[in-house]
């Protein structure tokens, strides 16, 4: 018995066109499962916060947020902030090197090396912004960023032990 047995007779050929409708759908459904699967996580409502403000300040969903991270994991790298405030670094970079050149101009009097200085400090800033902007755009895989750190500063790995040990203990 239909659900649209109680339609007037001038409705009769919707009764075929939401069966057609629902067969689509059921069809669309079964091929969707098919190539996506879903995950279903539980947090604890301070989890859960954690997670949304982190997610709003990278300007993105929880469940997208969520999922990025998790990949990133996987994949060794990280989810950055989104590309507006990469912009927007890369920007303040450009104003100080126009700031450093206007300023080193007003105090260097010509033909005494002040442009060769400038040069080299256009250099240097240029070195900072591409650096600055290659590590927000296609950051190190962290495993080299800890052996990194650790060659610089020996008391880095007893920091990073101590430091995991807490997080251990915190989940416990």
């Amino acid at each position: 018995m239909s659900t649209y047995e109680h339609l007037t007779p001038e409705h009769e050929g919707s009764d075929d066109r939401s069966e057609s409708r629902r067969a689509y759908m059921r069809e669309y459904q079964r091929v969707l499962r098919q190539k996506r699967k879903r995950l279903e996580v539980s947090l604890t409502v301070d989890d859960y916060d954690r997670l949304r403000l982190t997610a709003e300040d990278h300007g993105m969903k929880v469940a997208t947020f969520a999922k990025a991270t998790m990949l990133a994991y996987l994949d060794e790298r990280f989810v950055l902030p989104d590309p507006e405030r990469v912009a927007d670094l890369e920007l303040a970079i450009r104003r100080l090197t126009t700031e450093v050149n206007r300023l080193s101009r007003r105090t260097d009097p010509p033909g005494e090396g002040g442009p060769l200085d400038v040069a080299d400090l256009n250099e240097r800033l240029q070195t900072l912004e591409d650096a600055v902007s290659l590590a927000l755009r296609d950051p190190p895989p962290l495993l080299e960023l800890v052996e990194f750190h650790a060659q610089r500063d020996p008391r880095f790995a007893a920091l990073l032990r101590r430091r995991l040990g807490d997080l251990t203990e915190d989940e416990s």
